[in-house]
């Protein structure tokens, strides 16, 4: 609190850009929420915390409404009796949190099993939602291939977006939790009187740590989820397991320098368990400087090269390594649909056109690495 109060204290502050880096990295309302302590408060210029309560209490508008949209969804589910684990968005935010306003999101993500997301689809139909354009080929290979189905809705002003999703990662990035093993441990829990299932403690904190990874750890929300994850739950936590369970995904260094980034931005001291096998075991330890120097990505976006050179050194055996670049070399994305749409009957040739279409492409100078 002594080290806020002098930060804020600091004349020549550029609140501005405080402000804008909070809402670029997604932390508004806990800046919303430091800046209102007694402490502090006094030394924040009266139009800066004008502004800063004036965009927090529209998040909280947006997100109060969203999570009403949520409960729709599961009291439907619920009544189809269609399974969903709500990831992310509200739920992380009321659990983790301890309030749903604190936690800015922009999506609704839902984890169903794999043979129920054509019916989720049917579902969301009736509730008002558009997928994704795909024709009937297109989506059975992107079902194949990837790990999530986009789905909007426009209420007014307020634009709805659903993820369906029935992995954790897409196919590209390698089975880093098993779904089945996900829904096998999770738990039943209550969203606005529906019953949803929530993953157990040890595979969630795995799913936060992979999914800043897959993100680059380019925001400062990532981090905060899993600091006020270990702050509410980290005597919950069966350390043996989570190590074991990362272990048996092999994603030792990918969870490892999640937790270290962690420890060193909010100062924190880790279990001894995982700090020890931070310290002492190869497998856990941090990624080198050269993967994370970017964190937290600001100022850039990144180009192709330097994304797929990030998930290869970050990736632990030569062939998982070489798993992903098959992947990426023969795997359609939504690109490929567009640029090249085939009939549904003609669907099953885009592994062998997109390596024609990358290298077109590269050729002609429209695409980088």
């Amino acid at each position: 609190m002594d080290e806020l109060a002098e930060l804020v204290s600091l004349q020549g502050l550029d609140w501005d850009l405080v402000i804008t880096r909070a809402q670029t990295h997604r932390v508004l309302p806990l800046l919303h929420r430091a800046l209102c302590v007694a402490l502090v408060r006094d030394g924040v210029p009266p139009p800066v915390a004008e502004r800063i309560r004036r965009v927090y209490l529209q998040v909280v508008a947006v997100n109060l409404i969203r999570n009403a949209e949520l409960t729709r969804i599961a009291r439907a589910f619920n009544q189809e009796g269609i399974g969903i684990l709500p990831m992310k968005g509200p739920a992380l935010a009321e659990r983790v949190y301890g309030d749903v306003t604190l936690r800015m999101f922009s999506d609704l993500d839902i984890l169903v099993p794999r043979d129920a997301v054509l019916p989720a689809k049917a579902l969301l139909l009736k509730l008002g939602y558009e997928p994704e354009q795909m024709a009937p080929g297109q989506e059975k290979l992107h079902l194949r291939v990837e790990c999530e189905y986009l789905f909007t809705r426009r209420d007014g002003g307020i634009p709805f977006f659903v993820e369906v999703h029935w992995a954790a990662m897409p196919r590209l990035l390698g089975t880093l939790l098993d779904p089945a093993d996900i829904w096998k441990r999770s738990v039943p829990v209550s969203v606005g009187g529906a019953v949803v299932r929530r993953m157990a403690y040890e595979d969630e904190l795995l799913y936060l740590c992979i999914h800043g990874w897959k993100h680059r750890w380019d925001s400062l929300l990532w981090m905060c989820d899993i600091n006020e994850f270990l702050d509410q739950y980290r005597d919950s936590i069966d350390w043996r397991e989570f190590l074991e369970r990362a272990e048996t995904h092999r994603i030792q260094r990918i969870v490892g320098t999640a937790l270290w980034l962690v420890a060193q931005l909010f100062r924190i001291e880790l279990p001894p368990k995982l700090a020890d096998a931070l310290g002492r075991d190869p497998h856990w330890r941090p990624l080198p400087v050269r993967v994370t120097d970017s964190f937290p990505g600001i100022s850039r976006e990144r180009t192709n090269l330097e994304t797929h050179l990030f998930y290869l050194r970050s990736l632990s055996s030569p062939g998982r390594r070489a798993a992903y670049l098959g992947h990426l070399l023969v795997q359609p994305t939504g690109t490929d649909f567009s640029e090249v749409p085939l009939p549904s009957s003609a669907a099953w040739t885009y592994p062998f056109l997109r390596p024609m279409r990358l290298a077109w492409k590269l050729l002609s100078g429209r695409q980088a690495l």
